[in-house]
Order: structure tokens, then C-alpha cells, then sequence
């Protein structure tokens, strides 16, 4: 499972300013069949809606009320800080960071999901 948590509590476009940029890549994974669902933690909730509408954005996402997915899941932000990460069904963290922060990170992280 893919998840990007997004904290938007200082500022909710901020926060999701960089979403644009994962548009560059929804055919690749759309190809390799890659989901990928937002977490939100705000309050600001329809914000979010017309954001992710403005980006055309199709990402399923769930909001984090009162930031519970972020209490229950403490161990994994430990390791993974900025909120971007893949676990597998033991709840393992197999992948953290941003994979479109550069070509490399990206191929690696196809590469994980495809298998």
C-alpha cells in the first residue's frame, strides 16, 4: 500500500502544493497498476476537496481526525518523517521519502511496487 500522509495543519495548500507534480507520473502508475491514497490531517477539509479538484488529482484519500492515524502508526513516522511511505501487509516499512524527487528514487520505488 502506498500512502502519502500530508499534514495541513500550518497551511493546507502549502501542504499540498506538491501533488501537482505527481500528475507527471499518474500514466506510469496507472501502467503498473500503482495506487497511492492520501492521508490529510486538517481541518480545512474542503480545501483539500477543491485543491485535489484544481489538480485534477484522483487519488482516494481519508482525512485523519484529530491526527489518530498519526498516534496509531507512531513507530513508522518515526522512520519515515515525511509522511511518504510503502508498507507491506505486516505493516513493515519498505520504502520512505518521495520518489519523485529524482530519477533514481523513482525507479526504485516502481520497482519495489511491481513486485
Amino acid at each position: 500500500m502506498r500512502l502519502l500522509y500530508i499534514d495541513g495543519r500550518e497551511c493546507t495548500t502549502c501542504s499540498l502544493s506538491f501533488l501537482d507534480s505527481w500528475k507527471l507520473y499518474e500514466n506510469i502508475l496507472q501502467k503498473y497498476n500503482i495506487g497511492v491514497t492520501l492521508v490529510v490531517l486538517t481541518t480545512r477539509r474542503q480545501d483539500v476537496i477543491d485543491i485535489l479538484k484544481s489538480f485534477k488529482i484522483n487519488f482516494p484519500f481519508v482525512f485523519d481526525n484529530g491526527g489518530k492515524f498519526r498516534i496509531m502508526n507512531d513507530e513508522i513516522f518515526k522512520v519515515a518523517q515525511d509522511g511518504i511511505f510503502v508498507f507491506d501487509k505486516n505493516k513493515n516499512v519498505i520504502f520512505t521519502g518521495s520518489p519523485i524527487v529524482s530519477e533514481e528514487k523513482w525507479n526504485s520505488f516502481v520497482k519495489l511496487v511491481k513486485e
